[in-house]
Protein backbone atom coordinates (compact mmCIF):
# COMPACT_ATOMS: atom_id res chain seq x y z
CA UNK A 1 0.00 0.00 0.00
CA UNK A 2 2.65 2.70 1.06
CA UNK A 3 5.03 1.34 -2.18
CA UNK A 4 1.61 2.09 -4.38
CA UNK A 5 0.54 5.36 -2.61
CA UNK A 6 4.25 6.75 -3.59
CA UNK A 7 4.03 5.86 -6.69
CA UNK A 8 0.42 7.62 -7.39
CA UNK A 9 1.68 10.74 -5.67
CA UNK A 10 4.77 10.66 -7.70
CA UNK A 11 2.37 11.02 -10.70
CA UNK A 12 2.11 7.81 -12.07
CA UNK A 13 -0.67 6.71 -13.64
CA UNK A 14 -2.40 3.67 -13.02
CA UNK A 15 -5.76 2.18 -12.54
CA UNK A 16 -7.17 0.90 -9.29
CA UNK A 17 -10.46 0.40 -8.40
CA UNK A 18 -12.43 2.68 -6.03
CA UNK A 19 -15.36 0.23 -4.78
CA UNK A 20 -11.92 -2.60 -3.88
CA UNK A 21 -9.75 0.23 -2.01
CA UNK A 22 -13.37 1.09 0.11
CA UNK A 23 -13.31 -2.79 0.85
CA UNK A 24 -9.80 -3.05 1.51
CA UNK A 25 -10.28 -0.06 3.92
CA UNK A 26 -12.96 -1.63 5.88
CA UNK A 27 -11.28 -4.79 5.53
CA UNK A 28 -7.89 -3.19 7.57
CA UNK A 29 -10.50 -1.39 10.25
CA UNK A 30 -12.41 -4.34 11.06
CA UNK A 31 -8.75 -6.19 11.34
CA UNK A 32 -8.14 -3.55 14.04
CA UNK A 33 -11.75 -3.81 15.70
CA UNK A 34 -10.77 -8.04 15.98
CA UNK A 35 -7.54 -7.07 17.81
CA UNK A 36 -9.00 -5.01 20.10
CA UNK A 37 -11.54 -7.56 20.81
CA UNK A 38 -8.71 -10.27 21.12
CA UNK A 39 -6.86 -7.83 23.12
CA UNK A 40 -9.57 -7.29 25.40
CA UNK A 41 -10.63 -10.84 26.25
CA UNK A 42 -7.40 -12.33 27.05
CA UNK A 43 -8.01 -9.66 29.88
CA UNK A 44 -5.34 -9.17 32.40
CA UNK A 45 -3.86 -12.62 33.50
CA UNK A 46 -4.20 -13.70 29.53
CA UNK A 47 -2.11 -10.77 28.42
CA UNK A 48 1.74 -10.23 29.55
CA UNK A 49 4.34 -7.86 27.60
CA UNK A 50 5.25 -9.27 24.45
CA UNK A 51 1.00 -9.81 23.45
CA UNK A 52 0.39 -6.54 24.51
CA UNK A 53 3.30 -4.86 22.55
CA UNK A 54 2.50 -6.83 20.18
CA UNK A 55 -1.06 -6.19 19.77
CA UNK A 56 -0.20 -2.08 19.86
CA UNK A 57 2.45 -2.29 17.64
CA UNK A 58 -0.23 -4.75 15.07
CA UNK A 59 -2.96 -1.73 15.63
CA UNK A 60 -1.19 1.01 14.97
CA UNK A 61 -0.12 -0.90 11.53
CA UNK A 62 -3.75 -1.52 10.71
CA UNK A 63 -4.11 2.26 11.31
CA UNK A 64 -1.12 2.96 8.57
CA UNK A 65 -2.46 1.05 6.15
CA UNK A 66 -6.04 2.43 6.13
CA UNK A 67 -3.30 5.83 5.56
CA UNK A 68 -2.16 4.21 2.91
CA UNK A 69 -5.26 3.08 1.04
CA UNK A 70 -7.08 6.46 1.89
CA UNK A 71 -3.99 8.42 -0.11
CA UNK A 72 -4.87 5.89 -2.94
CA UNK A 73 -8.55 6.58 -2.90
CA UNK A 74 -8.22 10.41 -2.51
CA UNK A 75 -4.60 11.62 -4.04
CA UNK A 76 -5.12 14.75 -4.89
CA UNK A 77 -5.46 15.18 -0.90
CA UNK A 78 -2.06 13.25 -0.37
CA UNK A 79 -0.47 15.79 2.27
CA UNK A 80 -3.89 16.38 4.33
CA UNK A 81 -3.44 13.07 4.74
CA UNK A 82 -0.29 12.60 5.83
CA UNK A 83 -0.74 15.32 8.28
CA UNK A 84 -3.92 13.75 9.88
CA UNK A 85 -2.26 11.03 10.53
CA UNK A 86 0.87 12.60 12.02
CA UNK A 87 -1.59 14.61 14.25
CA UNK A 88 -3.68 11.81 15.14
CA UNK A 89 -0.17 10.50 16.87
CA UNK A 90 -0.20 13.34 19.03
CA UNK A 91 -1.38 13.74 22.49
CA UNK A 92 -4.98 15.36 22.77
CA UNK A 93 -5.34 18.58 22.00
CA UNK A 94 -6.16 21.30 18.91
CA UNK A 95 -3.93 19.76 16.40
CA UNK A 96 -5.35 16.43 17.27
CA UNK A 97 -8.92 18.06 17.03
CA UNK A 98 -7.73 19.78 13.54
CA UNK A 99 -7.17 16.45 12.15
CA UNK A 100 -10.15 14.94 13.28
CA UNK A 101 -12.39 17.64 12.02
CA UNK A 102 -9.77 17.33 8.44
CA UNK A 103 -11.02 13.96 8.49
CA UNK A 104 -13.92 14.44 8.97
CA UNK A 105 -14.37 16.26 5.35
CA UNK A 106 -12.41 14.19 3.62
CA UNK A 107 -13.31 10.56 3.92
CA UNK A 108 -16.85 9.06 3.53
CA UNK A 109 -19.15 7.97 5.75
CA UNK A 110 -18.54 4.61 6.48
CA UNK A 111 -14.91 4.95 6.76
CA UNK A 112 -15.52 8.16 9.44
CA UNK A 113 -17.80 6.39 11.58
CA UNK A 114 -15.13 3.08 12.06
CA UNK A 115 -12.11 4.87 11.84
CA UNK A 116 -12.05 7.83 13.91
CA UNK A 117 -13.44 5.52 17.37
CA UNK A 118 -10.83 3.80 16.38
CA UNK A 119 -8.03 6.04 17.64
CA UNK A 120 -10.02 7.90 20.17
CA UNK A 121 -12.55 5.62 21.65
CA UNK A 122 -13.18 4.23 24.72
CA UNK A 123 -12.98 0.47 24.99
CA UNK A 124 -16.36 -0.03 25.66
CA UNK A 125 -17.51 1.64 22.54
CA UNK A 126 -15.07 0.02 20.26
CA UNK A 127 -16.43 -3.48 21.43
CA UNK A 128 -20.06 -2.74 20.69
CA UNK A 129 -18.28 -1.63 17.12
CA UNK A 130 -16.70 -4.76 16.88
CA UNK A 131 -20.07 -6.88 17.78
CA UNK A 132 -22.53 -4.59 15.66
CA UNK A 133 -20.68 -4.36 12.58
CA UNK A 134 -18.49 -6.76 12.34
CA UNK A 135 -20.21 -9.82 14.04
CA UNK A 136 -16.70 -10.15 16.34
CA UNK A 137 -18.28 -12.33 19.26
CA UNK A 138 -16.99 -12.43 22.84
CA UNK A 139 -15.01 -15.15 23.66
CA UNK A 140 -12.78 -16.63 26.49
CA UNK A 141 -9.63 -16.22 27.12
CA UNK A 142 -8.38 -19.80 26.47
CA UNK A 143 -10.48 -19.60 22.92
CA UNK A 144 -8.42 -16.20 22.31
CA UNK A 145 -4.99 -17.76 23.09
CA UNK A 146 -6.03 -21.12 20.99
CA UNK A 147 -6.80 -18.49 18.06
CA UNK A 148 -3.40 -16.68 18.29
CA UNK A 149 -1.51 -19.79 18.59
CA UNK A 150 -3.23 -21.23 15.21
CA UNK A 151 -2.42 -17.37 13.83
CA UNK A 152 -0.82 -16.99 10.76
CA UNK A 153 1.34 -14.21 12.11
CA UNK A 154 4.13 -16.00 13.50
CA UNK A 155 5.11 -13.68 16.24
CA UNK A 156 1.09 -13.80 17.45
CA UNK A 157 1.43 -16.97 17.56
CA UNK A 158 4.83 -17.39 19.05
CA UNK A 159 3.63 -15.20 21.76
CA UNK A 160 0.67 -17.15 22.40
CA UNK A 161 2.51 -20.59 22.77
CA UNK A 162 4.78 -18.92 24.94
CA UNK A 163 1.38 -17.48 26.85
CA UNK A 164 -0.13 -21.01 26.97
CA UNK A 165 3.01 -22.35 28.53
CA UNK A 166 3.46 -19.46 31.24
CA UNK A 167 -0.40 -20.03 32.20
CA UNK A 168 0.33 -23.84 32.05
CA UNK A 169 -2.85 -24.08 30.30
CA UNK A 170 -2.81 -28.36 29.43
CA UNK A 171 -5.65 -27.66 27.98
CA UNK A 172 -3.91 -26.00 25.07
CA UNK A 173 -1.27 -27.92 24.87
CA UNK A 174 -2.31 -29.49 20.96
CA UNK A 175 -1.48 -26.16 20.26
CA UNK A 176 1.85 -26.17 21.82
CA UNK A 177 2.84 -29.51 20.17
CA UNK A 178 1.62 -28.55 16.97
CA UNK A 179 4.31 -25.69 17.36
CA UNK A 180 6.83 -28.10 17.82
CA UNK A 181 6.64 -28.97 14.15
CA UNK A 182 6.79 -25.64 12.54
CA UNK A 183 8.89 -24.57 10.16
CA UNK A 184 10.26 -21.26 12.01
CA UNK A 185 13.01 -21.72 14.67
CA UNK A 186 11.91 -19.11 16.93
CA UNK A 187 8.20 -20.58 17.52
CA UNK A 188 9.39 -24.29 17.53
CA UNK A 189 12.07 -23.12 20.65
CA UNK A 190 9.32 -21.07 21.99
CA UNK A 191 7.64 -24.50 21.98
CA UNK A 192 9.83 -26.40 23.45
CA UNK A 193 10.07 -24.03 26.04
CA UNK A 194 6.24 -24.06 27.15
CA UNK A 195 6.28 -27.55 26.89
CA UNK A 196 8.64 -28.04 30.33
CA UNK A 197 5.62 -26.21 31.84
CA UNK A 198 2.78 -28.53 30.29
CA UNK A 199 4.34 -31.64 30.30
CA UNK A 200 5.43 -33.95 33.02
CA UNK A 201 9.27 -35.05 33.44
CA UNK A 202 9.13 -37.79 31.04
CA UNK A 203 7.58 -36.44 28.21
CA UNK A 204 9.45 -33.12 28.49
CA UNK A 205 12.35 -35.32 28.52
CA UNK A 206 11.04 -37.16 25.56
CA UNK A 207 10.58 -33.93 23.72
CA UNK A 208 13.95 -32.75 24.24
CA UNK A 209 15.39 -35.99 22.85
CA UNK A 210 13.45 -35.69 19.55
CA UNK A 211 15.07 -32.32 19.18
CA UNK A 212 18.20 -32.70 20.17
CA UNK A 213 19.18 -33.45 16.45
CA UNK A 214 16.70 -30.74 15.08
CA UNK A 215 17.33 -28.56 11.80
CA UNK A 216 17.22 -25.63 13.64
CA UNK A 217 20.54 -24.91 15.62
CA UNK A 218 18.65 -22.70 18.15
CA UNK A 219 16.57 -25.10 18.63
CA UNK A 220 18.88 -28.11 18.90
CA UNK A 221 21.05 -25.96 21.42
CA UNK A 222 18.49 -25.66 23.33
CA UNK A 223 17.40 -29.02 23.87
CA UNK A 224 21.15 -30.67 23.93
CA UNK A 225 21.56 -28.33 27.07
CA UNK A 226 18.50 -29.01 28.45
CA UNK A 227 19.56 -32.98 28.62
CA UNK A 228 23.00 -32.19 29.96
CA UNK A 229 21.33 -30.13 32.98
CA UNK A 230 18.81 -33.03 33.47
CA UNK A 231 22.00 -35.29 33.46
CA UNK A 232 23.78 -33.73 35.81
CA UNK A 233 20.80 -32.73 38.35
Amino acid sequence: YRALARLRAGGFEFYLSESGLREAIVGELRGGYALIATREDLGKDGLDLLLADAFQIRLSRTIDRVFFLLNLLYPNYTRQIQRVRQALESEPGNTRALAIELLDTLAERQVKELLLPLVEAPVEQLLEIAHKRFDIEHCSPAERLAQLAQSSDLWLRTCAVFRIGALKQAKLSEFVLAALEADDALLRETALVASRSLFDSQRFAELLAAHAADGFPVVRRYAQTQLEIRRFA
